[in-house]
């Protein structure tokens, strides 16, 4: 299946919150297993291509090394101004490329028991992870 790395990482997202909860039915749940690890190498390699952009445009030393500022308690990428918009086009542009992902989408009546907002059943249902079969 194609998806852009924004719906891996919607997905993924998704995926944090269903599969912790009790009374998923076995077939849904090796379902979801193998989805999260197909997920899981999709989203380190965004997260390192995102990595690889911050490094890129951030402010650095005198020696070349990024420099970092606490934010809130959290350690960050400095990145100045006037880099920040070219920081996020090229971002969403990292966001908007496809990725063949090894999954099959199955019946939302699988997930029965599970809870998950509206919203975000809309989304899994919009990229195809989830089949709405009118239960």
């Amino acid at each position: 299946m194609q998806l852009k790395n924004s719906e891996v990482l919607d997905i993924a997202a998704a995926l944090s919150i269903i599969t912790p909860q009790p009374g998923i039915f076995v077939p849904a749940a090796l379902k979801l297993r193998r989805l999260r690890k197909e997920l899981i190498k999709e989203q380190e390699t965004i997260d390192e291509m995102r990595i690889d952009l911050l490094k890129l445009h951030c402010t650095k030393d005198e020696e070349g090394t990024p420099v970092m500022k606490t934010v809130e308690g959290q350690q960050s990428y400095d990145i100045p101004e006037d880099a920040l918009e070219v920081f996020n086009k090229e971002f969403q542009q990292l966001l908007e490329e496809t990725v063949e992902v090894n999954i099959e989408p199955f019946s939302a009546s699988r997930l029965d028991n599970v809870q998950v907002s509206v919203n975000m059943l809309d989304r899994l249902i919009d990229i195809g992870i989830l089949l709405d079969d009118g239960s």
